[in-house]
């Protein structure tokens, strides 16, 4: 369902949606190869700095994986 139908119903929860790193990447592709119509990630989201938000998401996962395959990564061999 288009992020459109939320913002209808809340604003607020529309906003709040779009922090999921998965539907700004969905958001976008929508904009990009569906329909040049539909708001971008950024006006979904309430304001260009406002992605920060997934993409610090995003970057803290990533960190936090590879801070813990970096701690287990000497006996994983063992553990499998």
């Amino acid at each position: 369902y288009p992020i459109e139908a939320v913002g209808k119903q809340s604003e607020t929860l529309q906003h709040i949606l779009m922090c999921s790193p998965l539907a700004v990447v969905l958001q976008q592709a929508r904009h990009a190869l569906i329909d040049a119509d539909a708001m971008t990630a950024a006006e979904a989201i309430g304001g260009g700095w406002r992605l920060l938000i997934p993409i610090g998401i995003t970057v803290a996962v990533c960190l936090i994986g590879f801070l813990t395959f970096d701690r287990s990564a000497a006996h994983i061999a063992e553990e499998l």
